[in-house]
């Protein structure tokens, strides 16, 4: 096996399901939240990177250090949800088009490390 299909390996093992129902139906609503926001996001790019963003600010928070100071970021989906919705809207025009040229979008992963849907 190469080098480049047991990296493959290792990543579907770690994003395996557990056994237990509850942690399913758990799983399945942050993948349905998760599809929902990168549905809705203009810049499709760095699907992968943008779930695991999604994973650790939904899931206990993302530590980041912002002048030397710590800063967790946490937040539910509904919240990431209603920040990309102010997202949207203060950036679309009457007609639902986005204005900003996609060179100037940030990536989905980016937008969600750097807590924007708090802006």
């Amino acid at each position: 096996m190469s080098k480049k299909q047991s990296n493959v390996v290792n990543i579907q093992k770690a994003s395996g399901k557990s056994s237990s129902a509850n942690t399913q139906s758990q799983d399945t609503a942050v993948s349905n939240d998760f599809e929902l926001f990168w549905k809705l996001y203009p810049r499709k790019v760095g699907k992968l990177h943008a779930r695991v963003a999604w994973n650790k600010i939904t899931s206990g928070g993302k530590v980041v250090y912002i002048d030397g100071d710590k800063v967790d970021i946490v937040a539910t989906p509904d919240q990431i949800m209603e920040g990309l919705h102010n997202y949207l809207f203060c950036n679309s025009n009457a007609h639902g088009d986005f204005l900003i040229e996609m060179c100037y979008t940030p990536l989905p992963q980016t937008w969600l490390n750097q807590g924007r849907f708090l802006d």
